[in-house]
């Protein structure tokens, strides 16, 4: 059954989020007869899309998630483990691509209030780094080579230093350091939850945003968002 599963929705599927969600969909009505075999094909289709590295298959998982755990629909696992299911699937929902990023209200490394939403740009990456990070160091030195490739065509860079307000000297030393001339911010006291918001788990993690502030890519490393860029704004020009 398991090969036959992911046959069909390999080779038979359009791989988008909202085709796959569709057949999910499909195949779990078309199990329901019998209870052990739709508790395994959900329980399949769950596993899968979760550990899913593909952007925007945690679309896939939290429609799973949503839609049949936390409806009642898999009485066979603990409550504990529903709960956590559950529970991770409303953290990922409002960061799915297309959604409206969480706006941030946070401090910039010079002591002044600001927020996400009053930066304009045509592209914004949302870049979460921690100055004591070795991959954020050479995250950081890719960023700052695309950023001045690209700022003067629309791309800006909203900074989130992870440190306190007892270590925040570690994220200006790191600033001046490595020419980050974008907007550095922080959250020294944790009142504006910016890690909770884009539930952030590991540094570094860059999520790029549209003009509209609506989320287009997340997770993405440095090359990968230069080759977004070039791409998106050689659209412009053609």
């Amino acid at each position: 059954l398991e090969k036959k599963i992911d046959a069909y929705m390999q080779k038979m599927v359009a791989p988008l989020p909202d085709s796959i969600i569709k057949e999910c969909d499909y195949l779990l009505k078309a199990s329901a007869g019998t209870k052990e075999t739709y508790q395994h094909m959900l329980s399949k289709l769950l596993n899968d899309y979760a550990k899913s590295k593909i952007m925007g298959y945690d679309a896939i998982y939290v429609h799973l998630a949503l839609n049949y755990y936390a409806k009642g629909e898999a009485d066979w696992i603990d409550e504990e483990q529903l709960t956590k299911i559950i529970d991770n699937a409303l953290k990922l929902q409002p960061l799915l691509i297309g959604k409206t990023a969480p706006n941030l209200e946070l401090t910039t490394l010079a002591g002044q209030r600001t927020n996400l939403n009053d930066l304009k740009a045509k592209y914004t990456a949302v870049y979460f780094w921690d100055p004591d990070c070795g991959n954020c160091s050479k995250t950081s030195d890719k960023l700052v080579s695309v950023y001045e490739k690209y700022k003067a065509k629309g791309f800006e860079v909203f900074g989130i230093c992870n440190k306190t307000y007892k270590e925040l000297a570690k994220c200006n030393e790191k600033v001046d350091e490595k020419g980050l001339k974008w907007l550095n911010t922080a959250d020294p006291y944790g009142q504006g939850q910016a890690h909770a918001k884009y539930y952030i788990q590991a540094n570094p993690t860059i999520f790029l945003l549209d003009e509209n502030k609506v989320i287009r890519y997340k997770r993405i490393d440095a090359e990968q968002l230069e080759e977004i860029l070039e791409r998106e704004f050689a659209k412009e020009t053609n």
